[in-house]
C-alpha cells in the first residue's frame, strides 16, 4: 500500500471515529421521526412500569391501611412507605424471598401476608392471578386492589400490624393487656414494662370499646353464661347485670368521652340492639327510631336462634313480644313444652324472673379471648373432669408459643383487629417489609413511630 493510500484510510477511520456518536443521533433521530407517537408513548410507559415495579419489589412500597386495627398509630385510608429492603424481598412477588439484612423486631410496624387471605377470597387464585393482581396493586399505588370476595367486599391480601412477640417468646393475655415470657426467662412482663425497658416506642394502645375498668362485668358476665349453661343456679349478686354489661357495649356507640352513667336503662337497651343490628350490617340503623330498632333487634333474634319457625311477616307488636320472650325463657332453659303450655301473661311473667334477658352472640364488638378464659376456667371449676372444658382453659391459660420461625403480630387498636390471637404466629418468610412514613392523606404526611 502506498502512503497517500494508507494517509487516506487513517483520515477516513480517523473521521468516522470522531463522528461516530453524531451519526448516531442522527440515525436514532431520523427513527424516531418514522416512529408512531403512540408507540413512542407505550414504550415510555413500559420503561417507567419497569422502574416502578423494581424499586417496589426491591425497595419501598406503597400500602394502603385495609382497617381501623392500627389507630391512633394509622388509621384507615392512609397510605404507608414500608421498606422492603431490610426483610429481604421476594424474587418474584408471592415467591421465593431473598436474604435480609435484619428480622422484625420488637416494637416494629411490620406488612405481612394476610394468613386467611385465600379463605376470604372463597375460591382458587392461581399463581398467575396472584402476580397480576400484585403487579396491578405495586403499578397503581395501592389506588386498585383486585383481591375482591365473591360478595363485592375487598379482601385483605396484605395486613399491617406491630411485631409484639419474637421467635420463642410465650404471650398471653390477661383482663385485655399483653403478658410476655422472653426467652430463657422465667418471669412474665406487661407489655408496657417492655416498651420501657426493649422497645424504646412509645406507641399508645388504644382501648375504645373496652375501657380497662369495664372487664370485671365482662368477667362476671362470663361466669354466669356458664353457670345457666351448667344448669346451676345464678348467685343473687349478678343481678342487674344485663344492664351494666348493655353499658359496656354501648361505649362504642357513645365513643371515648360518652358518659355512661348519663343513660337511662331505656336508652341503654335501645343502643345495645343497635350494635347487633350494625352488626349483622342492616342499612340505616342510626336513622331509625328507637321502637324501630327494638322491633328489627328482636325479629333478628328469634330468625337467627329460634329453633321453632316464627312467621313474622305482618307480625302485631304484641306477637313478637310474646314470641321474644319465649326465646329468652329457652334461652335461660326453660323447656319448650314447658313454655308451649304457658299463656302470654305466664310468659310475661316468667320473662321478669329469668337471669338473662339479652341473647349475646359473638361479634367484632366484644374481647371474645377473654370472656371465653372466665367462661372455660367457671366450667372447669363445675366440672373439672371435663376434658373438653379443660383443654381450651387450658389453651387461654398458657397462651401462645411463638416458632423459631415466626412472629406475633398485633393492632395497636386492641379491641378491633383481627390478629395473631386468631389466626395464630406468622412465618417469618411472610413479613414483607417495615414501615418508614405516612405519605397520604397531606395532613398526616410523617414519621409513623
Amino acid at each position: 500500500m502506498k502512503w497517500n493510500e494508507l494517509e487516506t484510510l487513517i483520515i477516513e477511520k480517523t473521521e468516522n471515529l470522531l463522528t461516530w456518536r453524531k451519526r448516531r443521533k442522527l440515525v436514532k433521530k431520523e427513527k424516531q421521526k418514522r416512529k408512531s407517537q403512540i408507540v413512542d408513548w407505550v414504550q415510555a410507559l413500559l420503561w417507567a412500569a419497569c422502574v416502578v415495579l423494581v424499586i417496589n419489589q426491591y425497595f419501598v412500597q406503597a400500602y394502603a391501611i385495609p382497617t381501623g386495627s392500627m389507630e391512633d398509630t394509622i388509621i384507615g385510608d392512609d397510605r404507608i412507605f414500608v421498606d422492603k429492603f431490610s426483610y429481604g424481598p421476594e424474587l418474584v412477588p408471592g415467591a421465593v424471598k431473598l436474604p435480609g439484612l435484619t428480622t422484625p423486631k420488637r416494637g416494629e410496624i411490620v406488612v405481612f401476608v394476610n394468613p386467611k387471605y385465600y379463605s376470604e377470597m372463597e375460591r382458587e387464585i392461581s399463581p398467575a392471578e396472584e402476580l397480576f393482581n400484585r403487579l396491578v396493586y405495586m403499578l397503581t399505588f395501592t389506588l386498585v386492589n383486585r383481591d375482591v370476595k365473591p360478595n363485592g367486599e375487598i379482601a385483605h391480601h396484605f395486613l399491617v400490624k406491630r411485631m409484639i412477640g419474637v421467635p420463642e417468646d410465650q404471650l398471653r393475655m390477661r383482663n385485655g393487656r399483653v403478658q410476655i415470657k422472653a426467652a430463657f426467662e422465667s418471669e412474665w412482663e406487661n407489655e408496657d414494662q417492655l416498651q420501657a425497658e426493649q422497645i424504646k416506642r412509645s406507641y399508645q394502645l388504644q382501648k375504645k370499646l373496652f375501657p380497662f375498668n369495664t372487664y370485671d362485668i365482662i368477667k362476671k358476665h362470663a361466669i354466669m353464661q356458664s353457670t345457666l349453661a351448667s344448669k346451676l343456679p345464678i348467685d343473687p349478686a349478678l343481678a342487674g347485670l344485663d344492664e351494666q354489661y348493655a353499658r359496656v357495649f354501648c361505649y362504642m356507640t357513645l365513643g371515648p368521652g360518652g358518659n355512661l352513667d348519663s343513660l337511662g336503662p331505656e336508652e341503654v337497651d335501645i343502643r345495645f340492639k343497635s350494635l347487633s343490628l350494625y352488626a349483622s350490617k342492616i342499612p340505616n340503623v342510626d336513622r331509625m327510631p328507637g321502637a324501630v330498632i327494638d322491633a328489627e333487634y328482636k325479629k333478628l333474634m328469634i330468625r337467627r336462634y329460634s329453633k321453632k319457625p316464627v312467621n313474622l311477616a305482618n307480625i302485631t307488636p304484641e306477637k313478637l313480644e310474646t314470641e321474644y320472650q319465649k326465646l329468652i325463657l329457652a334461652y335461660n332453659l326453660v323447656s319448650r313444652e314447658k313454655i308451649d303450655s304457658m299463656t302470654a301473661e305466664e310468659i310475661a311473667s316468667a320473662f321478669k324472673t329469668v337471669p338473662v334477658q339479652y341473647i349475646y352472640e359473638s361479634s367484632d364488638y366484644r374481647d371474645a379471648y377473654f370472656e371465653d378464659y372466665w367462661k372455660y376456667r367457671t366450667l372447669v371449676s363445675i366440672n373439672p373432669y371435663s376434658w373438653l372444658s379443660r383443654n381450651y382453659f387450658t389453651r387461654r391459660e398458657l397462651g401462645w408459643y411463638i416458632p423459631a420461625d415466626g412472629f406475633f403480630p398485633m393492632g395497636d387498636n386492641r379491641d378491633n383487629s383481627k390478629d395473631a390471637r386468631y389466626f395464630g404466629a406468622v412465618k417469618t418468610d411472610q413479613a414483607l417489609g417495615r414501615s418508614m412514613f405516612r405519605f397520604w392523606p397531606i395532613p398526616r404526611i410523617g414519621g409513623i413511630e
